[in-house]
């Protein structure tokens, strides 16, 4: 037995050779003779291992194995790297990186390195992006090249998502960037994390949602970018939009914000598009806040034909937004408008939206499509809340709502007040086609040098509101609403049912400091087929006047209304 024991004894280091498994000391050293760099040198395969608190220099790596084992505090100098399972920026990354095992903490959770966890996310800064504007010098590295490459490598993989990490980017107006394929979301670190800044001058869209359309001609799919701001230089020579979606379908744009810039959000064609939880702060004089617009230029056929037509613009929804305009009464030239929707835009939904100190807060109209079928169709606002300033204007265009040339609109609890006022509140008109129905319910409407609103279309609902403080500076217009006879006579005669209003005080029998005694309703003469009924005339001189020459008999004008006596 002692010789069996003996001969197992004496035979432990010559297996232990054969199999040139290093014996390395418990206490791991890098130098001596059972250091790590001799271990690696003999490129032994550690297992469940330990390095903690260790300094490599210059070592040489190849074909590595480490299996389960951590690292912890080493620092890595001047290493050479040799692997073929993955590939790095740099050869310390590269060790560290996978070396490093990620366990995320809850159930059920694969572990995985660190480097197989970074790639799960692009970052801007991964293609030379660079947070270095200085705000007092207005100067810093054009980021343009970089969030283009950005894109581009992103795109090669079918689409997929951008970080932009916390801090201060320049950011060139001249070409802008090209988000050119579906699929495709730019995120910042929020509006107070993320900031692009924009140098030079030009009208490209800075961040341009631009890819080819795939769906029969007419879409494609998928655009965001949210979590970031934009500042423009303010100095009048940055004229495009921030954000422009083109034939998206899915786009949107949220959480996100501007200042000085002269348009917020451009959106062209496309469906389902929106832009929400946004602000869109100091617009430039003469800008607009957000556009929406389509067109039938080269589109023919009967209806449903138009309906497939590749720049026709349906369902754009704005929520939770707000957009405020600069205001410089040393140049000529008016506030933002709001919100500006045109041509051939079928569908827009507003909810919650406040536009402040405008010159207009929503305008509507057609002067390009070749029919009313192509014309604006369905706008609707819950909650659109609008203060005008007629700051530059001479008194048009109207201060809230500037409506022409569309199928229908509808206003659930408006808040428009003239802040700064101009003539009128509120245009409705008719100048090329037939409008079609408008429905107010709610809401208050205040404050107009003349009529607050005036319609010449041929069928107006309001329903449950409040007008006042209209007429301010012209006794013989001081009208909640006017219907007037349409400008162009081949058009319908104008009508209006209204119901449950209270005209001329805002409470409690206040005026509103109106100098003048306002009209509740004025028909011209030409106005037909009108209902007025269960209103309150309390504050105003009369609760309604008909021109001289009206000959309708289809006015109905004493239904359970209370007029001032």
């Amino acid at each position: 037995m002692k010789k069996l024991l003996l001969g197992l004894l004496l035979g432990v280091p010559f297996l232990a050779h054969a199999q040139s498994i290093p014996q390395m000391d418990r206490r791991v050293t890098l130098d001596g003779p059972t250091g790590l760099n001799w271990g690696l040198s003999t490129k032994a395969d550690v297992n469940n291992g330990r390095l903690a608190n260790a300094t490599m220099t210059a070592p040489t790596i190849s074909g590595a194995s480490i299996e389960g084992g951590t690292v912890a505090n080493a620092a890595l100098t001047g290493v050479s790297l040799s692997a073929n399972s993955f590939t790095c920026q740099n050869a310390a990354a590269c060790v560290v990186s996978s070396l490093i095992q990620y366990s995320p903490g809850w159930a059920q959770s694969v572990e995985r390195t660190l480097l197989l966890r970074l790639e799960d996310t692009v970052s801007a800064k991964d293609f030379g992006a660079v947070s270095d504007y200085n705000t007092a010098s207005g100067s810093g590295t054009d980021n343009i090249p970089a969030l283009q490459l950005a894109v581009t490598s992103v795109c090669a993989n079918g689409g997929g998502s951008i970080f932009v990490p916390a801090g201060s980017y320049a950011i060139s107006v001249t070409n802008g960037v090209s988000m050119a394929c579906p699929g495709l979301h730019l995120y910042g670190a929020g509006v107070e994390g993320t900031k692009f800044y924009l140098t030079g001058a030009g009208s490209a869209a800075v961040f341009n949602f631009n890819a080819a359309p795939t769906d029969s001609g007419m879409y494609f799919y998928g655009g965001e970018i949210d979590h970031l701001s934009v500042y423009g230089a303010n100095n009048g020579k940055q004229t495009g939009a921030a954000f422009r979606f083109a034939h998206c379908r899915g786009c949107s744009a949220h959480d996100v914000r501007t200042f000085f810039v002269f348009q917020g959000v451009q959106n062209y064609a496309g469906n389902s598009n929106s832009v929400y939880n946004s602000q869109f702060h100091q617009m430039l004089l003469g800008g607009i806040g957000l556009e929406t617009y389509g067109s039938d230029t080269g589109c023919t056929g009967s209806a449903s034909a138009l309906q497939n037509c590749a720049t026709r613009s349906d369902v754009f929804k704005i929520i939770n937004t707000d957009v405020t305009a600069s205001l410089n009464s040393s140049i000529n030239t008016p506030p933002a408008i709001g919100v500006y929707i045109h041509d051939f835009m079928a569908t827009v939904w507003m909810d919650g939206v406040v536009l402040e100190q405008v010159s207009t807060g929503v305008k509507v109209n057609c002067p390009n499509s070749s029919t009313i079928g192509t014309c604006p169709g369905f706008i609707y606002g819950n909650r659109v809340e609008v203060e005008s300033n007629a700051t530059n204007q001479n008194g048009v265009p109207p201060g809230a709502l500037d409506a022409d040339n569309f199928s229908e609109l509808e206003f659930v609890s408006p808040q428009f007040y003239g802040s700064v006022p101009t003539n009128n509140l509120v245009v409705l008109n008719q100048t090329r086609f037939q409008s079609g129905m408008v429905k107010f319910f709610g809401g208050k409407i205040q404050g107009a040098n003349q009529a607050c609103i005036v319609s010449y279309v041929s069928d107006l609902t309001y329903v449950g509101g409040t007008i006042a403080g209209c007429g301010l500076t012209a006794a013989d217009s001081a009208d909640a609403i006017q219907l007037l006879n349409p400008g162009n006579s081949s058009l319908d005669g104008n009508g209006a049912q209204i119901s449950n209003m209270s005209f001329c005080t805002v409470g409690a029998g206040d005026t509103a400091g109106n100098p003048n005694a306002m009209t509740g309703l004025r028909l011209d003469t030409k106005t037909d087929w009108v209902t007025l009924s269960g209103s309150n005339g309390r504050g105003c001189g009369q609760l309604y006047s008909i021109a001289t020459g009206n000959t309708s008999a289809h006015l109905n004008l004493s239904g359970g209304n209370n007029a001032p006596s």
